[in-house]
């Protein structure tokens, strides 16, 4: 998937590559989903991550935060 075009107005920084805005544009590419899950490389899961999804109200937000 070639996301250029669409983040290339978005912000770089020298420290990260291109690829970390991808989370950007999450909800535009999978439109057939209600919800989509982000996750850096340096989170360890140790738990079922559906329960993210049960237990966090996104309800009216584009973007979530859950800690």
């Amino acid at each position: 998937m070639n996301l250029s075009e669409k983040l290339k107005d978005a912000y770089y920084d020298p420290t990260y590559t291109a690829a970390a805005n991808y989370r950007l544009v999450i909800a535009e590419e999978l439109p057939e989903y209600n919800r989509a899950m982000y996750m850096d490389c340096d989170i360890i899961i140790r738990q079922d991550v559906s329960r993210l999804f049960e237990n966090i109200d996104l309800d009216g937000l584009l973007y979530g935060r859950g800690c």
